[in-house]
């Protein structure tokens, strides 16, 4: 009994603050991250409350519960038929992948991303040495066009493309660079955003993590061509800033395609294994989801994303 309650307490507590909207320690911020299996305790809680005729404390875990199975939901939507639309239609494959910096040999890693047929490849944490070691793999042969802003440091990325590449740039949500593009894609425009936010593992990072998803929101919402929004967000649906970025009209490819409770993060291993989704591909209306995965990532401590889609918004030029 003693160690039913010695879970449910804590518990409450947790889905207390994240009802309250505290979030600002990031231990708040780790256990929000995990609200797929760290609230699993306070089911056996129940149980045990239940087969013990104890009712304060069956009431207590049930709420928790309750609480953990409504906010686990929206990652168990899936999977997705596609739509009509997409009969005919283009397909683009999104491979992103947070290489880790520093990482001193990113062969292998080159070598995966070769192999998985990207139409758009997306890299984060890119610093000059990786794109040497990457470019060595031959994993950028494929592509005729990219733009690069590769940095030491964190917050270096590139794009890499098999289909034209216009209005390609650096900017800067919360302050801290991301790169982005629009795609020709059989005459049909879609923007590209590849998205690094910082990981809200600091105090004094919660509140930049928190302007860069709102400002991706906002950037998003202003565009009228289909967007592909993917990267590291070092975001999860437990976390209320990813909420609302979806909120603004993106969907998570891993959810449409029934793949909503996988993990990229940190990358299987030791001393534990992927607990977290960190790394989405989202995507906005006029792009359909055929099918999401994850790679293996030798060297990085994420898994790549790999993501079908089908652009089955009409050609619409390269105007906005």
């Amino acid at each position: 009994m003693r160690a039913a309650w010695g879970v449910t307490v804590p518990l409450a507590g947790l889905a207390g603050a994240r009802l309250a909207g505290v979030d600002r320690h990031p231990a708040l911020s780790m256990a929000n991250a995990g609200t797929p299996f760290v609230y699993l305790p306070a089911w056996a809680a129940f149980a045990v409350g239940v087969a013990a005729r104890r009712p304060v404390l069956a009431t207590v875990a049930a709420s928790v519960s309750a609480a953990h199975a409504v906010w686990t939901a929206p990652e168990l939507s899936g999977p997705r038929p596609l739509p009509a639309a997409a009969a005919g239609a283009p397909r683009l494959r999104v491979v992103s992948s947070n290489i880790r910096y520093p990482l001193e040999d990113s062969t292998a890693l080159g070598e995966e991303l070769a192999s998985a047929g990207a139409d758009v490849l997306l890299l984060q944490e890119l610093s000059p040495e990786h794109v040497r070691m990457i470019k060595a793999s031959g994993a950028l042969d494929p592509f005729a066009y990219s733009y690069v802003d590769a940095r030491h440091g964190s917050f270096g990325s590139g794009i890499w493309s098999r289909y034209p590449l216009s209005k390609a740039e650096t900017w800067a949500p919360g302050g801290l660079p991301m790169t982005r593009a629009v795609l020709d894609v059989e005459g049909r425009a879609v923007r590209v955003y590849n998205v690094h936010c910082k990981a809200p593992m600091r105090r004094r990072w919660v509140p930049v993590w928190k302007v860069q998803l709102a400002e991706i929101r906002a950037e998003v919402e202003a565009s009228v061509l289909p967007a592909v929004v993917a990267g590291d967000f070092n975001a999860t649906y437990g976390h209320a800033p990813f909420r609302h970025l979806l909120a603004g009209g993106l969907r998570d490819a891993h959810v449409e395609a029934g793949r909503g409770l996988a993990t990229t993060w940190p990358r299987g291993g030791r001393p534990f294994p992927a607990l977290f989704r960190v790394d989405h591909v989202l995507v906005t209306a006029g792009l359909a989801v055929e099918a999401a995965r994850e790679g293996r990532g030798p060297g990085s401590d994420h898994r790549p994303v790999i993501a079908d889609l089908v652009v089955t918004a009409h050609p619409a030029g390269l105007a906005e």
